[in-house]
This record gives structure tokens, sequence and C-alpha cells, in this order.
């Protein structure tokens, strides 16, 4: 499941009616399952996919949260899926059945302008519709409309997804939410424009500090996108779809070279430099443990709303850096963030690890901008037990 992108799926049901297509390389439809579909969409990991005729849809393990007591349930609606038209054979043989998007948009819409298709509510319109008809009315939430509340943990923990409500005792006693964060208007990602990362550090009452007073001390700044004075900042997709972040050489460079200089990292630049490292298996930079992970924290500089800045704080465990869940053992923490191939920019499940992410698809006939926004709130480890749902595990 990956909150940002287009409506894709790839159903079971549908390898019946494929077939391998050796000249391409890929697997298609046969000719006579060609009446099966509505018109054609584009995509990158497959040739087109098409809606498809309406199935029912079963959610299972749902929580509701707007009873007196909390109960478990499960949600059942119709749904009009789309499928592949035509798959590689790396995507056909994947051991899931599909790709389900939560992406901002409301509705299937064709990838392609030139095509005619049957348009059809997104998978997150149809379940919100379902679950809550009239959508949320909590003053606190502001917006009628949509609202995804995403709690991701590392593995290991357990995580879950909230529609419409925030399903824990009010957000005060856990997560203080930032201003607004607007999403880019033409994107149907979560997109959000990124001005600046800044790398603290927990200084323990140094003497040269002001007083000899704890405190968070700026260790490195990296802005983006900045030309002649002006703010400005780079595009950046907040997607669980990605299991790490892909942001701009200069960060990881300055990591390597500024932030954690060690033997390991400072050769490692001086091979890697600029280089996008799509095809690496290895972290991007080494933590030594010596660097203790809690005195480590990110602020982050988004672009809010009427241009002004939003700042939002969060531990660098998970985000820049973890232990490696297969061997804990290991001397070092593995770097998170990596250098983005030709500026796809993304924050991925390490960030939302991080954080606490609310997603904002206001009602228009509300809200007469009807832009998408996100607010965030630092997870930090020892909020874990404070934000689990019922029968979950630490």
């Amino acid at each position: 499941m990956s909150n940002s992108g287009r409506e894709l799926y790839y159903l079971d049901v549908v390898k019946d009616i494929m077939e391998p297509d050796a000249e391409k390389g890929i697997y298609t439809f046969r000719a006579n399952a060609q009446g099966q579909v509505l018109g054609c969409y584009q995509h990158a990991f497959v040739d087109k996919t098409a809606v498809y005729k309406k199935v029912d849809v079963e959610v299972c393990r749902c929580f509701d949260v707007t009873a007196v007591q909390t109960s478990e349930t499960f949600i059942s609606f119709s749904f009009r899926f789309a499928v592949a038209f035509a798959a590689t054979e790396e995507t056909y043989s994947r051991p899931f059945d599909g790709i389900l998007a939560l992406g901002q948009m409301n509705a299937q819409s064709p990838f392609s302008a030139a095509e005619t298709v049957l348009t059809a509510p997104s998978f997150l319109a149809s379940l919100s519709s379902t679950v809550d008809p009239g959508g949320p009315r909590r003053a606190e939430m502001g917006d009628r409309g949509i609202i995804l509340f995403i709690t991701l943990r590392k593995l290991g923990h357990s995580s879950w997804v909230g529609l419409n409500r925030w399903p824990l005792p009010g957000p005060g006693q856990l997560v203080q939410w930032s201003d607004k964060i607007q999403v880019i208007n033409d994107s149907p990602t979560w997109a959000v424009l990124l001005e600046s990362i800044e790398v603290q550090e927990y200084t323990a009452g140094q003497s040269d500090g002001p007083d000899g007073k704890h405190e968070w001390r700026c260790k490195q700044v990296i802005s983006f996108g900045e030309s002649t004075g002006v703010k400005s900042g780079i595009r950046v997709s907040l997607d669980t779809g990605s299991a790490l972040s892909w942001l701009p050489a200069k960060l990881v460079r300055t990591i390597r070279t500024a932030v954690f200089p060690t033997s390991y990292n400072l050769e490692l630049d001086a091979k890697k430099g600029d280089a996008s490292q799509l095809q690496d298996d290895d972290p991007s930079y080494r933590v030594p443990k010596t660097f203790k992970a809690s005195g480590w924290q990110v602020k982050y500089t988004f672009r809010g709303t009427s241009g002004k800045s939003v700042v939002v704080l969060g531990p660098a465990d998970p985000f820049l850096f973890t232990a490696n869940p297969v061997d804990p053992n290991e001397d070092f923490y593995e770097g998170l963030v990596y250098t983005a191939p030709n500026d796809i920019f993304i924050l991925g499940q390490n960030f939302f690890h991080s954080m606490f992410v609310c997603m904002h698809n206001p009602d228009p006939d509300i809200n007469h901008h009807g832009r998408c926004y996100v607010k965030l709130s630092p997870q930090y480890p020892w909020d874990i037990p404070k934000s689990l749902l019922p029968g979950d595990y630490l």
C-alpha cells in the first residue's frame, strides 16, 4: 500500500486472461479478453492499465473509534479497480496481487487526456465515503473532506492508518501538529516544497555553550533551490511506497564529509561524489554507534500556506540513520538517505517512521481553495507505547 501516486492495480483474476509476449518481453491480455477492459492508462511499471468492472472489497481488522468504546470491525464496499493491461515479467511475477495507491486524487483519471475512460472514484475517496459519508467534522481538524492519519513504524512494530478522525485520545495529549504544509497543486502525489534540512547535535553542557547548558546545536544546514537570495525549495513527494529517502547529492555529501566525517565516509564520498546510488546495495554512509542516536535530531523547513515557512523537528534515528534490523550487532548505524536520480526527490518510509503524518484533502465545496495540505508531528521512540490501537504490539 502506498499513500502516494496514481491508482494502479494488478488483480490475480486478471492473470488468468494474460499471456506472455516473447517479442516484447511482457505479459499482455489475450486478444479475446480485450472486451473486458474500458480504456487505458499509462504508467512507468506497466504498458497500460484499464478501469475494470466493480468488485466487492473488504478491509479487515479495522477499529471503529467513533463509538464510546473502540471496537474491532471490518469495512465492505464495491470498487471499480484498474488492472494491468501489459506488465513486465518482473511485475507479473511479484508475490503480491497489486499496488493500492492512496494519492490525493478523488477520481481515477486517465493518464492520457486523449483516451476516453470511465471515471471512477479513487480507492481513498471510496473508502472515506463508506466510513464517514458526511466527511470529518471535528473542529480541531478544520476542513471537511478526506483526512488520512498515518502512523508508520519500523520493522517489528505495529503500524496503522486512521481515516477522517484521529483514533487516539485528544491529539494534544500525544501530538502537536505543525502549521499547514501546502501540497503542490499540479501533482497527483502528496508533493511539498522542502526548503532546508538542518542536522542538530545535543551538547551536554559544554563549557563554551551559553551558560554551560544542555542544548541542541546546529551541526550543518543544507538549503535547497536557493538562487540569488530568493527563498525557494525542492519538490519532494511524501511516499510510503519508497523504503528510503532520495534527496539532493549535496545533503548526502554534507552528511558524509561534515556531519559524520569518518574515514569510511570520506573515502566513500571521494568514490561516489554526486553520483546517484540507485543501484547501490551498501548504505549511503555509516554512523558509528559511538555517536549516540538520541543525541541527534533533524530540523525541516517546508513551504506552508501563503508562502511562509513551516519548521518541524524530528528524530535523526530512524530518518537519517538506524540500526540494521537484521544485524543489530553491527558497530555502525546505516544511512537511510540516498542521492536521488534525475532530481526526483522522495521522503520515504524512514521519514514516516520519524513522524506522525496527517494528510488533508479538503472538500472543495467547503474549502473554496480545495488545496491539499499536510501536518506533521515528531514521532519519538518513547511515543510508540502511547500510540497503539487495541490489540497492537510493541
